[in-house]
């Protein structure tokens, strides 16, 4: 089985996305053969009020839900964003969240933030937390967000160490830093979206499984923003062993989530 972490439905405001609806996602996924992905909303991102954006995910992924999971985006800024979470989790049938603090300006390990990682730990929710939506050096030349800085998901790491953190899009350097910064902690799960995971040599993702081992390793690929065969040729690449590179494609999610296998 094959479960992509890292995947978006949706507008994006700054460029065309081709394979943004649940037909176009999951012809993707049938030419990847990729079995099951984790989306949410990527024009969340950028509405005012994100919840519009998760209620439109509850409405295009019906008929669907046998290959797309439903993430929520909620912003901890927002005065309602409890009833929100509640909603989603309720009604929509959530199976955890993703937050964007660069984009919604908040810092990762303040109080507002904090209180929404308690609550999605109370009800068993992982925290999808994408470093970046896109190489900054894309980045439209008047809207310039940088990524999530390290020290907010450290801080955020340490000070919730029941809560579970997927850091998507994240580079080697940054995942490097944290991991040396949270040497005890075993909260946090690396996915491989980032085209910085991979190179002739060295193969900064190899380096990552020998810092943390291969089960805190989950494959994502970022589409559609990026189309999955190139996620997919980074494990290929791996020089671990079939049975390990089955926990990087779709166990160790399965495991998170509490799928049945």
């Amino acid at each position: 089985m094959i479960l992509d972490v890292n995947a978006y439905l949706g507008q994006w405001s700054f460029r065309r996305l081709r394979y943004n609806t649940p037909k176009g996602l999951i012809k993707l996924m049938e030419k990847a053969k990729i079995d099951l992905a984790v989306v949410s909303s990527a024009s969340s991102v950028l509405y005012r009020n994100c919840q519009e954006g998760n209620l439109e995910l509850y409405e295009e992924i019906r008929g669907h839900r046998d290959r797309l999971i439903p993430f929520a985006c909620i912003n901890p800024n927002y005065a309602g964003w409890s009833e929100d979470l509640q909603y989603c989790v309720d009604e929509m049938g959530v199976r955890g969240l993703r937050l964007h603090p660069n984009y919604h300006d908040y810092d990762l390990s303040g109080e507002n933030a904090t209180a929404l990682i308690q609550e999605a730990t109370n009800r068993d929710l992982p925290i999808s937390v994408p470093v970046r939506m896109e190489d900054e050096r894309q980045s439209h030349w008047l809207v310039k967000v940088p990524g999530v800085p390290v020290h907010q998901i450290v801080e955020a790491i340490n000070r919730s160490p029941e809560a579970t953190f997927i850091l998507t899009y994240i580079h080697f350097q940054e995942a490097e830093q944290i991991i040396n910064a949270c040497p005890k902690r075993q909260n946090f799960f690396i996915e491989t979206t980032s085209h910085y995971l991979l190179g002739d040599y060295p193969n900064h993702l190899q380096m990552l499984i020998d810092k943390v081992g291969v089960h805190r390793i989950l494959f994502g690929s970022g589409m559609p923003f990026k189309y999955p065969q190139a996620a997919l040729l980074k494990v290929e690449f791996l020089q671990v062993s079939g049975e390990e590179k089955g926990k990087i494609l779709g166990e160790n999610v399965a495991k998170l989530l509490k799928l049945d296998p």
